[in-house]
């Protein structure tokens, strides 16, 4: 996440440079918004992609624990225990 987010403002830095060296203003402060809103659209979309991989690990992890458990009674495998515990 935080290397998609350091690119990003590399990226808009880059573009705020390029966009200095435009004379026009209007066209200046056109492109210098451009970059910004490319900006914010990269961020949101490594944001959405790192709660996306949050969101399923959690989930692979509930999973698992789920798998784990043990109804009260039932008697736990132990053949396969680590003895050296």
């Amino acid at each position: 996440y935080s290397a998609a987010v350091k690119a990003a403002m590399e990226t808009r830095k880059n573009a705020y440079v390029a966009a200095l060296a435009i004379s026009d203003r209007q066209e200046r402060a056109k492109a210098m918004a451009n970059a910004f809103t490319a900006y914010k659209k990269a961020k949101n979309e490594a944001k959405d992609k790192h709660k996306e991989s949050v969101k399923s690990a959690l989930t692979a992890y509930k999973s698992d624990l789920k798998n784990c458990k043990v109804e009260m009674g039932q008697d736990l495998d132990t053949s396969e225990a680590d003895t050296d515990l």
